[in-house]
């Protein structure tokens, strides 16, 4: 049974996916591609995935996006609202035990 859930919501102007990844060297890719990872996936290496779960093996992670431009199509809304509708989104996720 998982205890601890981590959260990772990235900031302003960030997106979900690349937030938590950089790309790989050429003898990291070269690394990930003979371990059988698709060529696709082995060329960005993904924090969450890749390096904390070695530190918290038992934890659910989960990476929440959300529309975070602050300059084009900003969202219309405060910080505490758009922190009001993560939580939101979270307690109901849970009810239906997604998270």
């Amino acid at each position: 049974m998982k205890l601890l859930s981590i959260f990772a919501i990235h900031g302003l102007g960030a997106h979900a996916l690349y937030t938590w990844t950089t790309k790989a060297s050429k003898a990291e890719y070269r690394s990930r591609v003979a371990a059988g990872l698709p060529t696709k996936e082995a060329k960005r290496i993904n924090w969450l995935k890749d390096f904390l779960p070695e530190q918290f093996p038992s934890a659910r992670i989960i990476a929440i996006g959300h529309n975070a431009d602050w300059f084009f199509m900003a969202p219309v809304k405060t910080a505490h609202e758009a922190a009001t509708n993560v939580l939101r989104e979270i307690k109901e996720a849970r009810k239906l035990n997604k998270v």
